[in-house]
């Protein structure tokens, strides 16, 4: 049954870039000569619409929108657009050329349009109306060299209800960009694919938005910690998916992007994070710098978490995960993983104190996973941060569960390492730096 999007949605894209737009979120124009077609398709609740541009039988634009439509009455729950700068060669507007001689020729189609990595950047909008904390998301970014340009400007974005908000706030965004703003323009549409060496200690910077930035400190590879002989066999640190790094943020926000080792050593460091090295080593993130670790830049998170039991198959946040997720329900009997380093010890249910369950009722472990993508915490989200017992605000915790183990509610990193047979900050910092 052919989709009726234009009865559904209307003609007109969510929202229509005019070309000047187009130069500040680093695409190409539309020409007037060029030919266009539509591909639309259905697929339960979600509709999609694919818009190609033709100079000959080259295609020279993907525009791609998706809606999700439950109720006609109510509207689209969401909806996004997503405009590609392409090159993609056709024989006659009916076979895709391959890339390679290995290749094989694909009918023109909205699928084999669009599975085509594009060869230059890409604009992607969303705006999500079941959304309060992030309504709008908008991204400049070029998949083929791993380079963005930062937006920013997070409240006036999450401002933008319609087509009318979005074009205010491309003037606000266009009258306030930068001098050096169209270098690097020329950067993300021009940059090189590269495949960057990084080492433990390294210092690399983030933009924030066009004006700040921030700085990451590598404190950790994990695919060295993974081959230490006294990395306990169900350690949280082995069940990690992609290639993860340990890295912590300068706890601050700033102007400069020339900062090094020495005018960053004036700032503290935030809590550690794991993430994937890809904004590293395909250089999304520069590094800018490098320094000699000290056992304050070591950090290990904190574990604490509920565990029904361990084996090959069920990691120590599996348990834990599935009860905050409402998956399975919360049973007594279970016992407490904590971890912290490479020390560990299980606590088992019968030593957990009363005041210490109910701390647990509320408490979900923020240390099982991966973050993708290396993106400082600005705004200190609850779950990252709140949940962290390192932080102070978790003390009450963190001291009430120490009593538990037996260790003085004060204890710091070197005392649980001696209580429970893990290396020493200074221990650890050695193989770091080897």
């Amino acid at each position: 049954m052919a989709v009726k999007w234009d009865e559904l949605f209307g003609s007109d894209f969510l929202i229509t870039l005019t070309n000047e737009e187009r130069r500040y979120l680093a695409l190409d124009p539309i020409e007037d000569s060029w030919d266009v077609t539509q591909y639309v398709s259905k697929c339960n609740v979600t509709y999609v619409r694919t818009t190609a541009y033709w100079e000959g039988n080259i295609i020279k634009k993907v525009i791609r929108e998706e809606k999700r439509l439950v109720d006609i009455d109510q509207g689209p729950i969401w909806g996004w657009i997503r405009e590609d700068d392409t090159m993609i060669q056709t024989e006659n507007r009916e076979k895709i050329i391959p890339l390679t001689s290995r290749g094989k020729l694909k009918p023109v189609n909205a699928t084999n349009i669009t599975s085509v990595n594009p060869s230059g950047c890409t604009f992607y909008f969303r705006i999500d109306n079941r959304s309060s904390n992030h309504p709008v998301t908008m991204s400049i970014s070029n998949y083929r060299n791993c380079k963005k340009i930062a937006i920013g400007e997070n409240e006036k974005v999450a401002s933008i209800k319609n087509e009318d908000d979005f074009h205010s706030f491309m003037q606000y965004y266009i009258s306030t960009c930068p001098d050096n703003y169209f270098d690097r323009i020329r950067v993300i549409r021009t940059a090189k694919h590269q495949t960057v060496k990084y080492k433990t200690g390294d210092i690399f910077r983030v933009e924030i938005d066009r004006f700040h930035y921030c700085y990451g400190l590598i404190t950790g590879e994990l695919r060295k910690i993974l081959k230490w002989s006294d990395l306990p066999k169900w350690h949280s640190l082995r069940k990690l998916m992609t290639v993860p790094i340990m890295i912590r943020f300068y706890d601050h926000i700033f102007d400069s992007p020339d900062l090094g080792p020495e005018e960053l050593s004036n700032y503290p460091l935030g809590r550690l994070s794991i993430c994937s090295d890809c904004d590293i080593i395909w250089g999304t993130h520069t590094i800018v710098g490098h320094k000699t670790l000290t056992e304050d830049d070591i950090e290990f998170g904190l574990v604490c978490t509920k565990v029904m039991g361990i084996n090959e198959h069920i990691t120590t946040h599996t348990y834990d995960m599935f009860v905050n997720d409402g998956i399975i329900p919360n049973k007594d009997g279970y016992q407490l993983y904590v971890e912290w380093g490479l020390a560990s010890v299980m606590l088992p249910f019968e030593c957990i104190s009363e005041k210490l369950k109910s701390f647990l009722d509320e408490y979900h472990d923020p240390h099982g996973g991966v973050n993708i993508s290396i993106i400082p915490d600005i705004e200190k989200s609850w779950y990252s941060t709140k949940m962290d017992l390192l932080n102070p605000w978790n003390s009450e915790m963190r001291e009430e569960l120490f009593r538990c183990l037996k260790l003085n509610p004060d204890a710091d990193f070197d005392e649980f390492a001696a209580a429970f047979n893990g290396p020493t900050k200074k221990e650890i910092l050695e193989r770091l730096m080897n």
